[in-house]
């Protein structure tokens, strides 16, 4: 039978679920009280700020794990002045409410994990994925100087939730997406729409480039991680016999995707440096 406590608990909760992230961490900045109480365990020795992540983030046990693992990190080298916007709990908290990249990669990521790389779906939830993780990593580049709290807690839950055992299925859904772009790209050519091509290429080129950035997340061992690496290099690897087929054939795949200066000063990557592609026409070697 749930204690007096439990059930207030349970109650607050219920509506602190149905508010925005936002609202809850200004509740967290009216009082001290107010945050000693939202971030003491419970009877389950859980607060109710580390349930109101779950709820937000899912329900997958081990990615919830290397979520707060992530934050507490993060706690751990901010400035204790900083406090109760450096706790653990409240930090993730601020990853739900960040609107970086790299956090929205971190929540599509997190959708993924739980989704399962065979689920109807998974292709658009893994396009989005890939899709921010890739403007994720230019952002990186282009900034200088200490990360946001949130920021850097975003990127560090996003490489842990990545090497959890649940992270495998992400690596499955990112090489089946890669087959379906091969695919999407045959259709494209033989449409024979030189403008469509184009245009479409744009989102196939920033999914491919974002598998070579994923690749770096993943150095954990085990057999489920190399079949799932070995799947992936494969996959990637028919799409870009694909894509060097059809530019010897003569489309210009590159060009168009990466005039990052209007002529005479027309700047053209070479395909095998086409992850600094960015939709702002920025590019940092």
């Amino acid at each position: 039978m749930l204690s007096d406590v439990a059930m207030a608990d349970d109650i607050l909760l219920q509506v602190l679920a149905l508010i925005d992230v936002k609202e809850v961490l200004g509740l967290l900045a009216t009082s001290s009280s107010t945050v000693r109480r939202l971030l003491e365990p419970g009877d389950g020795r859980i607060s109710t700020v580390q349930r109101l992540v779950v709820i937000h983030f899912g329900q997958v046990q081990e990615v919830m794990m290397a979520i707060f693992a992530a934050c507490q990190v993060v706690k751990a080298g901010a400035d204790s002045q900083c406090w109760p916007w450096c706790e653990g709990p409240v930090v993730a908290l601020r990853v739900l409410a960040c609107t970086s990249s790299s956090a929205q990669a971190l929540r599509q990521a997190t959708i993924l994990a739980a989704l399962g790389s065979k689920a109807p779906g998974a292709f658009g939830v893994t396009c989005e994925f890939l899709r921010l993780l890739c403007k994720s990593k230019l952002r990186q580049r282009r900034v200088e100087g200490g990360k946001h709290t949130s920021v850097a807690a975003a990127e560090a839950a996003l490489s842990a939730v990545l090497a959890t055992e649940p992270g495998v299925e992400i690596l499955h859904a990112t090489a089946a997406a890669m087959t379906e772009t091969e695919l999407e790209l045959d259709r494209l050519v033989e449409s024979g729409d030189i403008k469509g091509i184009h245009s479409g290429y744009k989102a196939i080129n920033q999914r491919r480039s974002a598998v070579d950035l994923l690749r770096h997340h993943y150095e954990a061992s085990g057999t489920k991680w190399e079949s799932a690496r070995n799947t992936l290099d494969a996959a990637t690897d028919a799409l870009d016999l694909t894509i060097r087929g059809y530019m010897e054939e003569g489309y210009e795949l590159a060009q168009d995707a990466f005039d990052f200066l209007p002529p005479p000063n027309l700047v053209l990557v070479p395909y095998d440096r086409q992850w600094v592609f960015d939709d702002s026409n920025f590019h940092v070697f």
